[in-house]
């Protein structure tokens, strides 16, 4: 009895804390996630597309409603680049890149839960240069990006 009030209560903890919105608890860029050269005004910010679909129409529908700059969906970096619609990196220089990751974590044996995130980096084409991940990781790509673009638009209206 005691195990499975254990494990219950593991993952309502994570349940809860994997669907925290970084919106609310991320103001930072202290490990240099968001370029110091970007400008939203100027070039399309190209935002790698996500899923499951539901994910992607979310994020879609925000970025129509709130990012007022030239952006556009791709697929990967390597469809990117050999595209020749993006072929001028000073206008499509900079890609916003999803990155998964997952962790396995071991409540009681053998009870085990893999926790799948999502977090987004920056990869400057134009300089050849990966920026760290914002941090922001979470469940939902949508709630990761929605943090992104809010931090973009409170430092460089």
């Amino acid at each position: 009895m005691r195990k499975n009030f254990l494990f219950i209560a593991a993952i309502t903890t994570l349940i809860i804390a994997g669907c925290n919105s970084p919106k609310k608890i991320f103001n930072s860029n202290s490990n240099g996630w968001l370029p110091a050269d970007f400008n939203p005004k100027t070039g399309v910010l190209l935002i790698q597309s996500t899923w499951p679909d539901k994910q992607q129409t979310k994020i879609e529908k925000f970025m129509k409603e709130t990012y007022p700059y030239k952006y556009e969906f791709v697929g990967s970096r390597n469809r990117v680049d050999s595209n020749s619609k993006y072929s001028d990196k000073n206008t499509c220089r900079f890609i916003l890149a999803n990155a998964w990751s997952s962790k396995t974590i071991n409540y009681m044996q053998p009870n085990q839960i893999d926790v799948h995130t999502c977090d987004y980096n920056f990869i400057d084409r134009l300089n050849n240069k990966n920026y760290p991940a914002s941090g922001m990781a979470a469940s939902y790509p949508s709630m990761v990006l929605e943090a992104i673009i809010t931090k973009i638009l409170k430092d460089k209206p």
